[in-house]
C-alpha cells in the first residue's frame, strides 16, 4: 500500500511541477508576444474572467 501511495503522490507531484514549468516558460512568453492587448484579454480568459 505504501508503494502505492509513494508512485501516487510521485506522479501527482510531477504533473503540477510540470504545468508550472509550462505556464512560466511556454505560455507566459507566447502571451507576451501578442499585440495590443491580447496577452491580457488571453489571461484574463485562462483565469475564467469575463473580457469587457
Amino acid at each position: 500500500m505504501l508503494n502505492a501511495l509513494e508512485v501516487f503522490t510521485t506522479v501527482v507531484v510531477g504533473l503540477m511541477v510540470g504545468v508550472e514549468f509550462s505556464v512560466a516558460f511556454v505560455i507566459n512568453p507566447i502571451l507576451n508576444a501578442l499585440p495590443g492587448d491580447s496577452g491580457q484579454l488571453g489571461r484574463a480568459h485562462g483565469a475564467g474572467c469575463s473580457a469587457p
